[in-house]
């Protein structure tokens, strides 16, 4: 990629709510042509993808390489969504931004309250790409 194309959505920020590959792929593409991705991750364990090289029968490595290149150039954030302050953070988080990336089940979006409506309530023309890797619910 030129040098050129890393600045063409330079002033985008994009909240991603995401785990494993598919959606946290989306959002690397967007940073790569340099929006503000900030990924969300809950505590303890960060996005699954963060240990999948230590899984038994995958090939062993001692650096996440799978979790790297779906999440470089990315502010990474921790929240714990069974806390109510941290639906609160991510609510004023969004109110600067327009685009919201999620991989999460349908279930744990509605949950979480972090679906299209709600989300919408807090930003004008927002942006939301949900992304469901195995399906619905």
């Amino acid at each position: 990629m030129s040098e050129n194309n890393s600045a063409l959505l330079e002033g985008i920020k994009v909240l991603e709510l995401t785990t494993m590959v598919f959606g946290p792929a989306a959002g690397v593409v967007l940073s790569d042509f340099g929006a503000d991705v900030i990924k969300i991750e809950p505590p303890v364990t960060g996005d699954l993808n963060r240990n999948w090289h230590k899984i038994p029968g995958l090939p062993i490595s001692e650096i996440p390489y799978a979790f790297q290149m779906t999440n470089r150039n990315k502010r990474s954030l921790v929240l714990d969504f069974k806390n109510s302050d941290a639906h609160e953070a991510l609510c004023k988080l969004e109110k600067g931004s327009r685009h919201f990336i999620t991989n999460y089940r349908l279930d744990a979006v509605s949950r979480l309250k972090i679906d299209y409506e709600t989300m919408k309530a807090l930003t004008q023309n927002l942006f939301m790409r949900l992304q469901l890797d195995t399906g619905k619910g």
